[in-house]
């Protein structure tokens, strides 16, 4: 019926509660008066317990709140009034009933009406006194004998009692309940503030290395075509500064790619939508290395790339750009952190009714305190062995992708060097996967 752990919804269910205990509060007078010979006392309680009941009703169904209330409040003015007449006058227990009103009901009502119905009450209450205690108007005693009022007063004030008791204890635990829930908000605002702190400076940093890795690649293209337009450069020159071209395109479309995805993932909180492609997984894992070629190269590194379970003629249905961008992070990870002249290691496996790629780098290996919040965004990302910068992003959007298309991404590490990835799809494996012998090919 209402939101859980909110303020709002903590006053309704307080008010809701007090309407309840105030329809049973008067069915008890009703009947006290009953037992004790006062028909016509009951009967007038018993028939405005239906007001009671139907504030009661509205409230619990979150309809009409504003009737509900005066009708709760003004109901039980009245009634007391002609009580008041009928049941001894300033003698009789419904000073009791006036009491109640103006220290409980007025409570739960809003400012200006509880301004409102407060007045009333003391004015209602000072008039009947006025009119009782100088005989302007005749008032009568329903009891048979003193001991009926003695006994009328005594169960009037006991019930009284045990309602303000427990309403009590209500306001007591609600107050309590609205302070955990405002310390809870407070603590849910300091994380949403601390997260945006964190995401404005990710932004920042974001800026900031996009611009580095961007006009690093795009100030070479425009040299390398300089010296194309010069024709100044033999055939094997022009070949190797191609190569370059091709992959100072390739970093830059993952640069764009990964940020691209990143950006659209913060917006709409997916990626774009994920299409599944017939892929023979060899070459598609063959031609990602070979787009690695040039940073290899430079770093002086070679790829391990390994098959198990594999032939050459097997294809299998996945999420090829999806996936492709995890690997690209994953290896781009692996070249960056391993030092020169060291080789790594991917190995392409087919298992059961799943395929998996294995990263494995020869880098410093993770710490505990970092791997623990290794796929988070991070404001200050690690540099490579050779001083690389990263936008510390790749990991997080690796494992975004990975969990939107169903694909488990995990790592070892040792903390003597070396980790390993580990990216596994569940895949339909047709027969013609006949298992292998491990085969090594170095890129």
């Amino acid at each position: 019926m209402f939101k859980e752990n909110t303020i709002e919804s903590l006053q309704r269910k307080l008010i809701v509660k007090l309407s309840f205990f105030s329809f049973c509060l008067i069915l008890s007078f009703s009947a006290i008066n009953f037992a004790l010979g006062n028909v016509p006392a009951g009967i007038l309680v018993f028939i405005f317990s239906g007001a009671f009941y139907l504030s009661y009703h509205l409230l619990n169904s979150g309809k009409q709140v504003a009737l509900a209330l005066h009708t709760l409040v003004g109901g039980n003015l009245i009634m007391m009034s002609i009580n008041f007449f009928i049941n001894g006058g300033y003698l009789g227990p419904t000073n009791y009933g006036f009491c109640i009103q103006a220290c409980v009901f007025t409570l739960i009502l809003p400012k200006k009406a509880r301004n409102f119905w407060f007045s009333m009450v003391l004015l209602t209450y000072s008039l009947l006194m006025y009119l009782d205690i100088f005989e302007i108007v005749t008032i009568t005693n329903g009891y048979n004998d003193p001991l009926s009022l003695y006994l009328d007063h005594l169960f009037v004030f006991l019930a009284c009692g045990i309602f303000i008791f427990y309403v009590n204890g209500m306001f007591t635990e609600n107050y309590v309940e609205q302070s955990h829930t405002l310390e809870k908000t407070q603590l849910a605002l300091d994380r949403n503030l601390e997260n945006l702190q964190v995401s404005n400076d990710i932004k920042r940093n974001l800026m900031g290395v996009i611009a580095h890795d961007l006009r690093g690649p795009i100030k070479s293209i425009g040299q390398i075509l300089e010296l194309y337009k010069s024709e100044a450069l033999s055939p094997k020159d022009t070949f190797y500064l191609f190569k370059s071209l091709e992959q100072r395109y390739r970093d830059l479309d993952l640069t764009l790619t990964t940020t691209l995805d990143f950006v659209m993932s913060e917006i709409n909180g997916s990626i774009s939508a994920n299409v599944r492609q017939e892929i023979d997984p060899f070459s598609f894992t063959e031609a990602i290395i070979n787009s690695f070629e040039a940073r290899l190269e430079k770093k002086n590194q070679t790829i391990d790339f390994k098959t198990e379970q594999l032939t050459d003629t097997v294809t299998l249905s996945f999420e090829k750009n999806e996936i492709e961008v995890i690997i690209r992070n994953l290896l781009d990870n692996a070249i960056k952190f391993t030092p020169e002249g060291l080789p790594l290691t991917l190995c392409l496996k087919i298992s059961g009714e799943a395929i998996s790629w294995e990263i494995s780098d020869q880098g410093p290996g993770i710490p505990d305190k970092v791997a623990s919040e290794l796929f988070n965004i991070k404001v200050n990302p690690e540099k490579g062995s050779n001083h690389e910068r990263g936008t510390g992003i790749g990991l997080y959007l690796c494992k975004f992708i990975a969990n939107s298309i169903d694909v488990s991404l995990s790592f070892v590490t040792s903390s003597s060097g070396g980790s390993t990835f580990k990216l596994e799809k569940k895949v339909h494996i047709p027969m013609t996967g006949i298992p292998q012998k491990l085969e090594v090919l170095d890129r």
